[in-house]
């Protein structure tokens, strides 16, 4: 439990030095003295807490004539590296003569060190003294420590209440006290995840060790680490994964729903969004409408024809995308993002989940509209992309015009393309002409 720690001289690392005769760092934590260091320079001290703690809060006070007025708090696993601090300018210890503690948030962190920097005095020579005559201990943390062991004894109260008991950070679930007595062990949770019976369910329905690329192999007595995979998310994504890791981590997840989003989009035409779900999807701020399809798997080949994938989706009242592929060759030149999300991430990208193919073939019959996809072909691509001109700018046309390969942001809503207009609006810098071509040439 989240508790003040009580620091004392037993969790005494280092510090800046003192001004002997008993006025240490180590005493002035025991509130047997004052620490004195009258020297002028930024004095610090650092505690050793034995393990790692989650830590919220610490607390300071100080009555003298050179008490500290600006300090700055750092907490970390590697004392050569403390890295920003999670409290600055704290000015409040100066000055306790009702001897009260004077307690200040911090930035949460975990951390087995706690490193003390009193940038300023309210002497004017910076010389330090922290406590009092009348001693008191000057400096506590209000922390937990990471390692909670839990022992089904401990567990009996969520069989009785039959609902979830918290310990800080952790949740302990009926389903907890199912995986210890299976076990017949004691399991230990971390208390910076947050354990629940649907990281639980991937272990008791695995009853294996799981070993992937990017972690180490997970046990059913690890679950801290099952817990940081599911609930740790870094800014490009989860990190990648195998196909084997893919389908241990999704498709035997059963804590939650898993949901198929397809993004169909064709030329000349808004997009379609649909959800393979019983309802609407909002993912990341873009509604998904509710409708009936599968998604295949993908299909490899060996003769080195493009991979495939099959998309059936059930025609509506309207005949909405059977319509559009009828309009436009079967879909041609358009793409389809695929989407495989949780409900839990549902305003995250996960890149690693996401891709994009394109509409190759598409055909249908009484019911369903069963779409080719694949990787664009490099075979179909136009060699050269565009035409060449040295008079005209291909920017200049609808829907590149102001675009941001032309950028130009005035007052006009349209261009001719030339060169003389570009530098008349004071955008020559972008226009997209090829000057160096001989004028009367178009290259195609």
């Amino acid at each position: 439990m989240a508790d003040w720690v009580g620091i004392n001289s037993t969790h005494y690392d280092s510090s800046c030095g003192d001004d002997g005769a008993g006025l240490t760092v180590e005493a002035a934590l025991n509130g047997t003295s004052r620490w004195s260091h009258v020297t002028d320079e930024n004095h610090w001290f650092i505690i050793d807490l034995g393990e790692s703690y989650h830590i919220t809060k610490v607390r300071g006070r100080s009555w003298t004539s050179a008490d500290p007025i600006d300090v700055d708090i750092f907490i970390s696993d590697d004392k050569g590296d403390f890295g920003v601090a999670v409290a600055t300018g704290v000015s409040t210890w100066a000055s306790c003569s009702d001897r009260a503690w004077v307690e200040v948030d911090t930035t949460d962190k975990s951390g087995r060190y706690v490193k003390v920097e009193i940038v300023d005095t309210e002497n004017a020579s910076r010389q330090l003294v922290f406590g009092q005559i009348a001693p008191f201990s000057i400096f506590d943390v209000y922390g937990t420590p990471l390692n909670l062991t839990v022992e089904p004894d401990t567990l009996a109260l969520t069989i009785t209440l039959e609902t979830p008991t918290v310990f800080d950070a952790v949740i302990i679930t009926p389903d907890a006290l199912a995986l210890t007595l299976t076990l017949e062990s004691t399991v230990t949770f971390r208390l910076d995840h947050t354990i629940t019976p649907s990281t639980l369910a991937i272990v008791v329905a695995l009853k294996e060790s799981i070993q992937g690329p990017t972690i180490q192999t997970i046990t059913p007595s690890t679950l801290a680490v099952v817990s940081a995979l599911l609930t740790s998310v870094p800014a490009s994504g989860f990190p990648t994964m195998t196909p084997a890791m893919h389908a241990i981590i999704v498709d035997r997840y059963d804590g939650g729903a898993w949901l198929w989003l397809v993004k169909i989009s064709i030329p000349g035409y808004e997009d379609l969004n649909y959800a393979r779900n019983t309802a609407d999807v909002i993912y990341c701020g873009v509604t998904y409408s509710k409708h009936n399809f599968d998604v295949g798997l993908t299909a490899l080949n060996s003769d080195g024809s493009i991979p495939r994938v099959m998309l059936r989706v059930s025609k509506d009242m309207a005949f909405t995308l059977e319509t559009r592929l009828n309009a436009t060759e079967g879909g041609y030149g358009g793409t389809i993002k695929i989407i495989r999300t949780h409900e839990d991430f549902l305003t995250t990208f996960i890149t690693e989940l996401e891709q994009v193919v394109e509409i190759l073939t598409s055909e249908s019959d009484e019911k369903d509209i069963t779409i080719t996809c694949g990787p664009p072909s490099p075979l179909l691509r136009k060699i050269p992309l565009r035409r060449y001109s040295s008079k005209l700018c291909p920017f200049a046309l609808p829907g590149l015009f102001r675009g941001p390969e032309c950028q130009y942001t005035g007052v006009y809503n349209t261009c001719t393309g030339s060169l003389t207009d570009c530098v008349t609006r004071g955008n020559q810098v972008h226009w997209g002409g090829e000057i160096g071509l001989d004028p009367n040439v178009t290259i195609i």
